[in-house]
């Protein structure tokens, strides 16, 4: 879980944090300090809240919807700001009457007031450090503890740092959509499918 001051603005500093700190009691510390702030939601209910809304095509973005609305969680005394992106990740039409479109929703709490997809590429804006930790954590399981022994589980620790070392030099020996993929990605490219044309090929 990471927060972040971002640099001060003419109205003052913009806090920009993921979903382990969205919560009344931590934007309410913000607001009364006269920040901004720009948090990643997190809500059980958030797919269902995010599919009622009316979504808007962003011009030039081919795929790319986004919907803005005002919404008070329980608990909280007032209603905040909402702004959702989705992205069409694929369209399934194999075995159904209807061709239907998968999407990939992201919705952040926020008091700034750009456009949608600005405010989305300045959350993803982050530092690539948290992406590599996040990619080594929990895509290559160095952040698993497997056994009972701690020098065991060590070693598993360094042979996940060493997969992931490994995949970063096969990515850089590939095309440039191979290095931007993550882990979990370039695994199923490069070893799963391989393996199942091998196998079948006998």
């Amino acid at each position: 879980e990471t927060a972040q001051r971002l640099p001060a603005t003419p109205d003052g500093y913009v806090v920009r944090a993921d979903s382990g700190f969205f919560g009344d009691r931590f934007l309410s510390a913000i607001e009364a300090a006269g920040g901004g702030y720009l948090v990643k939601v997190k809500l059980k209910n958030l797919q269902g809240l995010l599919r009622r809304q009316s979504w808007q095509a962003i011009p030039g973005e081919p795929g790319t919807h986004y919907c803005e609305f005002d919404y008070q969680c329980a608990g909280w005394e007032h209603p905040r700001r909402f702004v959702g992106v989705r992205l069409l990740e694929q369209t399934r039409s194999e075995g159904l009457l209807f061709p239907e479109k998968v999407y990939r929703y992201f919705c952040y709490c926020t008091t700034l007031q750009e456009a949608p997809l600005q405010l989305h590429r300045l959350y993803r804006d982050r530092g690539e450090c948290e992406n590599w930790i996040q990619a080594v954590k929990t895509q290559m399981g160095a952040g698993t503890t497997l056994v009972d022994e701690f020098w065991a589980n060590a070693l598993l620790w360094q042979l996940g740092v060493l997969a992931y070392n490994l995949r970063l030099w096969l990515r850089l020996l590939t095309d440039t959509e191979a290095w931007r993929a993550e882990p979990a990605t370039f695994r199923e490219w490069f070893i799963r499918c391989a393996g199942k044309l091998v196998f079948h090929a006998r």
